[in-house]
């Protein structure tokens, strides 16, 4: 049982990332990553009160939708929870390859870092 907890935590984690991504667009990485960073630190404490309230104030960015059963199933047995937790960090932290919009910005963010990085090596060389 705990098995499907861990896959259904990893499928929602990719939902939201996705949803995140179709509202926000690039801006969406600096939403991850500061939930991201603020469940991680939950997760460490072991502190099901904090992780409750992380997970509300990160469920609070989607309309109609309710944190899943397997996250409230867990909140007592805290090895579970760190699974399921970081199951769904995992899935909200995956790169989705067939995201060619999040690839291209990607590409011409490079090309930009290229481009600055050769235009001082002019300088330098003049």
């Amino acid at each position: 049982m705990e098995n499907n907890f861990i896959n259904d935590a990893f499928e929602e984690g990719k939902e939201l990332q996705k949803k995140l991504f179709d509202r926000e667009g690039i801006n969406a990485h600096k939403t991850i990553q500061l939930f991201s960073y603020m469940f991680t630190e939950a997760l460490r404490v072991r502190d099901p009160r904090v992780i409750s309230y992380q997970l509300v104030r990160f469920y609070q960015n989607f309309e109609n939708k309710q944190i899943p059963q397997f996250f409230i199933n867990v909140l007592k047995d805290e090895s579970a929870l760190s699974q399921i937790g970081s199951a769904f960090l995992l899935g909200l932290n995956s790169h989705n390859e067939s995201s060619s919009e999040t690839e291209n910005i990607q590409k011409n963010q490079f090309e930009e870092v290229v481009n600055i990085k050769n235009s001082k090596i002019r300088k330098i060389n003049i």
